[in-house]
């Protein structure tokens, strides 16, 4: 049996919803890591373990939910079959008169935790390590399935725009730090950055001490272009609009002026590239130059 369902985010008219105060909408519950559209399978107890083996390999699952009277009673998973049918010995089989993949499901059985949708997301730590997932909703009310590999999907949606783009700041950082010597940068940042310091006395020198927008400033300045056109290429504003482009971007993750999208993920993943080819530029060039 199979039920279609979205993320409990989306559901702003639905009885579940009203589990959802402000809190929950703002800080990271089970509810964001529960799947869009999970196809929640379950399977009867009179259900065999090849029936039940054959459905979880076609969808992909590792488990399947066992349900009785409308309520949950266990789980049957790759992990409990392997481990019961491994204890099971050839007279207890023969005692069955049946192959392992013959008997029902409630012979594989295991528990697994419930956990509710408006929990804290630390709270789901220790069952998802020890059983492999846990049952969102109630032995009557199941809601969805929360695997590892679910939590951690979710997890890298949250975290990736942030690791990027810290990997995006830092590559940009080590280009120049490769293209200029600290004199260079020095004159540079004087000469470039103290228009836009509230104070000219104390206008940053050392690449640590500077912006995301210094970095900009620096790279697309007419009077630097010389020293970096070799790392960036030959077109100015090319480069200029790319650093444009990120600093947007990177505003609207940092600032959380609004929800990152899919797109907004794969712009991050194709500036990062960027960066990192620019960057081995860098090295290549600093390896051609200690050959010579």
């Amino acid at each position: 049996m199979s039920t279609k369902l979205v993320n409990l985010k989306l559901l702003d008219s639905s009885p579940l919803s009203r589990e959802l105060d402000l809190v929950s909408a703002i800080f990271h519950r089970i509810n964001r890591a529960l799947p869009k559209n999970q196809d929640l399978l379950t399977v009867p107890p009179t259900c065999s373990a090849r029936e039940a083996v054959e459905m979880m390999v076609k969808r992909g699952y590792s488990q399947v939910p066992i349900v009785s009277n409308g309520k949950v009673d266990g789980v049957f998973s790759y992990r409990s079959f392997a481990r019961i049918a491994a204890q099971q010995s050839l007279d207890e089989l023969n005692q069955y008169k049946g192959a392992p993949g013959e008997l029902d499901v409630t012979e594989y059985r295991e528990d697994w935790s419930f956990a509710q949708v408006t929990d804290e997301m630390t709270r789901i730590f220790q069952p998802l390590d020890a059983d492999g997932g846990v049952l969102v909703g109630t032995e009557s009310d199941l809601i969805g399935v929360l695997t590892p590999t679910d939590f951690l999907h979710y997890l890298y949606q949250v975290a990736s725009p942030f690791v990027m783009l810290s990997e995006i700041e830092l590559g940009l950082r080590e280009v120049l730090r490769r293209a200029m010597t600290k004199e260079q940068l020095v004159e540079a940042a004087e000469r470039c950055l103290a228009r836009t310091s509230r104070d000219d006395q104390n206008v940053p020198t050392q690449l640590e001490d500077m912006t995301f927008g210094d970095y900009q400033v620096l790279i697309s300045n007419g009077d630097n272009w010389p020293l970096l056109e070799t790392y960036f290429g030959r077109l100015r504003g090319v480069t200029s609009a790319k650093l444009n482009d990120i600093r947007e971007l990177r505003n609207d993750v940092l600032h959380f002026r609004r929800e990152i999208t899919d797109k907004d993920r794969a712009s991050l993943v194709d500036h990062r590239g960027w960066v990192k080819m620019k960057l081995r530029r860098a090295e290549s060039t600093e390896n051609k130059g200690e050959q010579v």
